[in-house]
């Protein structure tokens, strides 16, 4: 029952997105201009400022991303918090977890623009953190960019420490997107620099798991994401279907529990239904 009041109700969504308004046949969302907003739909649209010259490729951040500025905020304030005398990457690094679809790699893709504005020099590094398999594959496309001397020779402990010693005086943020576990095969703490990072180097991690780090005291740098609030929800809603009516957005949001992933999913069947 559930899962059919969800397909009614993005059904009666999508209706009412092609018939509030004249709409062309595309099948993916289309942003207005951020200096417009549509009578039901006051949300305004964010001018993102994408990041240049990162070191390594980035997911692609979608345009129909709600700003949740409160979590940046709190989130930038973890990653650059100062640790003492524990210069360890362990002591450095900064969780951010939550449940699939929660926008845990969304909103750490946004926080990169966002270190960007406050360290405009700096280099960025992502790197796919699932497996031991995807993080070798990570560290030597970065031995590669960077230009490590026979990188491609080198067992991965002596290339990981390499790729950390050639922009060791640099400002530099890792992401390690989607961590599965700290330690072990899978796991990324052969990944960090030993015995200590550069003096300017910044670490995050987006995992499922609350205690990737087997950290529980609340000064630790953890940052739990929950589901978007209401008007979060109701801005992811608005932003791809302006012409919606809010207490239809409501019923939609509210039904789907304010999941993202589960909105976009809404959101994607009601364009393909709409082009179909």
């Amino acid at each position: 029952p559930r899962l059919e009041k969800v397909r009614s109700l993005t059904v009666h969504t999508g209706e009412q997105y092609a018939t509030n308004g004249d709409r062309d046949k595309e099948t993916t969302p289309k942003l207005e201009s951020s200096s417009t907003t549509r009578d039901n739909c006051p949300h305004q649209q964010n001018n993102i400022n994408l990041s240049p010259n990162v070191s390594s490729p980035l997911p692609n951040l979608v345009l129909t991303f709600v700003e949740r500025i409160s979590k940046l905020e709190e989130l930038h304030e973890l990653v650059t918090r100062p640790c003492g005398l524990n210069k360890s990457a362990y002591a450095l690094l900064t969780s951010l977890y939550g449940l699939g679809g929660i926008g845990k790699t969304t909103l750490a893709r946004r926080y990169v623009d966002y270190f960007k504005e406050r360290f405009p020099h700096a280099s960025i590094y992502w790197i796919e953190s699932e497996t031991n398999s995807t993080l070798r594959i990570a560290f030597r496309h970065l031995g590669k960019s960077l230009s490590v001397p026979e990188f491609e020779k080198m067992e991965t402990k002596i290339l990981v420490q390499a790729v950390y010693d050639r922009v060791h005086n640099q400002t530099c943020l890792f992401v390690f997107d989607n961590v599965t576990k700290y330690d072990g095969r899978d796991g990324i703490f052969d990944f960090l620099p030993h015995p200590s990072p550069g003096p300017q180097h910044y670490f995050l991690a987006t995992s499922r798991k609350a205690d990737l780090l087997g950290r529980v005291d609340a000064n630790d740098r953890i940052l739990h994401l929950d589901v978007l609030n209401e008007d979060e929800a109701d801005e992811l809603i608005c932003k791809s279907l302006p012409n919606s009516l809010p207490e239809s957005r409501r019923e939609l949001h509210t039904t789907l529990g304010q999941l993202p992933l589960a909105l976009q999913q809404a959101i994607a069947y009601i364009f393909h239904t709409k082009g179909a």
